[in-house]
């Protein structure tokens, strides 16, 4: 079914309101996967449809049904996405095709990249840049199709939103873009994280055949989250007489996540992974949580500790890149995330029922301090800065010329072979 544009790609007509430049503004979300970056896009937009602006969004995004009734300022897009490499296609073929019959003021990309061939100015999000910080973490083809996009969201974006102070630091120590780059945190939905009732409580677990004392750990299965130094440190405290604790891990595969997955299913007593769980019971299972750990790495956000502090549940965290910005005073940190230091500090937190309470009402404190409606408010000024600056921004040496090969030859070959309407 051809897409219906219902008028929004009319010639732009800049208009002023009180000295306010009214514009269209695109925005690109795919919100199918699960994980932070798909939140982000999902919490972003709903709270930009709340703002006071004069400004219209046009969300091109796989899940329309997940942006409906958010009023006359934003039109949802649909534009189908298949997972996986379709991505490539979604991005870099029928994103552009789309917003050159839309014509927007402003392209904003939610998700770490650009379109190769974008038609309009643009800014990006980016999350992390964990495939620099991290590498060994990822797969050699997941590292190449990664860098590729940041490199070239970095080179082309007009402003770069940072979701920390932390990716901040790594954009301009990478790619000495410190210029372009604005922080703007991500939002903790505390009105809809909050502790539950003790009967969805109870309800929410017996599903997941979940039973308190549990350690829960929230992510994708993927090498930096250290899930496998976690599962570790719970099996260290069962066999040091804690018996009934439990580690309950929620998340869908990530990449080199096969070995991690067989020591999963070899501990069944132990340890629990109940896989992508509906968002609905997210609050529930982060209530009835006795800790919750984030023994990861590297994160560019840490949107999950925030989630759980909103929740009340006491955080086990470590003291690297963006979750100190997150956790604040309101975490039990590990200095790295080994299996000895992820087990004593568990064993701290359990052996002190007065120090999880501390930690539960300084945790709650401090989810307050992160809001989805700031977060659009200062993207808002983000976007009229970028619609302000005529300069383009100044070409960024790319440190792998087999990038610019991949990307090249990908799209041409795309190009040759594509049908010329977005179905």
């Amino acid at each position: 079914m051809e897409v219906e544009w219902d008028g929004w790609c009319a010639p732009p007509v800049l208009e002023r309101n009180s000295e306010v430049l009214a514009v269209r503004i695109a925005i690109g979300a795919l919100l199918g996967p699960l994980g932070g970056v798909s939140e982000y896009g999902r919490q972003l937009i709903r709270a930009l449809a709340r703002q006071d602006t004069h400004h219209r969004f046009l969300v091109v995004t796989d899940c329309p049904d997940q942006l409906s009734g958010l009023g006359s300022a934003v039109k949802v897009v649909p534009l189908r996405f298949h997972g996986g490499v379709d991505r490539l296609r979604w991005q870099h073929l029928a994103l552009p095709r789309v917003l050159r019959r839309l014509r927007p003021d402003l392209y904003h990309d939610t998700k770490n990249a650009i379109p190769w061939r974008c038609p309009v100015p643009s800014i990006v999000t980016i999350h992390d840049l964990a495939m620099y910080r991290c590498p060994e973490t990822f797969t050699p083809a997941a590292r190449l199709f990664l860098k590729a996009h940041i490199q070239h969201a970095v080179q082309r974006a007009r402003r770069i939103i940072a979701v920390s102070r932390s990716t901040r630091r790594d954009l301009e120590e990478l790619f000495r873009a410190g210029a372009r780059t604005v922080v703007v945190p991500n939002g903790i939905s505390s009105e809809y994280f909050e502790p539950v009732s003790d009967e969805r409580r109870r309800e929410v677990l017996a599903r997941h055949a979940l039973s308190s004392p549990y350690v829960l750990a929230v992510g994708t299965l993927q090498p930096r989250k250290r899930i496998g130094e976690l599962i570790s440190a719970v099996q260290k405290l069962r066999a040091a007489g804690r018996r009934d604790l439990r580690l309950a891990i929620v998340g869908r595969e990530g990449w080199k996540s096969d070995a991690l997955i067989r020591r999963i299913e070899a501990d069944p007593a132990g340890i629990r992974w109940l896989g992508p769980v509906p968002r609905a019971d997210l609050p529930a299972l982060y209530s009835g949580a006795t800790l919750f750990a984030a023994p990861s790495s590297y994160e560019g956000f840490g949107l999950t500790v925030g989630e759980a502090m909103a929740c009340g549940t006491p955080v086990v965290t470590t003291r690297i890149s963006s979750l100190p910005e997150v956790a604040g005073e309101a975490a039990e940190y590990v200095e790295r995330p080994t299996v000895s230091e992820l087990a004593d500090a568990l064993e701290r937190l359990l052996a002190d029922p007065q120090r999880r309470v501390v930690l539960t009402e300084r945790g709650r404190e401090q989810a307050r301090r992160f809001h989805w409606d700031r977060t659009a408010t200062e993207t808002v000024a983000v976007y009229e800065s970028a619609l302000g600056d005529p300069v383009v921004p100044e070409r960024v040496r790319l440190s792998d010329p087999a990038l610019d090969r991949f990307a090249g030859h990908w799209l041409s070959d795309r190009r040759r072979r594509s049908p010329r309407r977005v179905r």
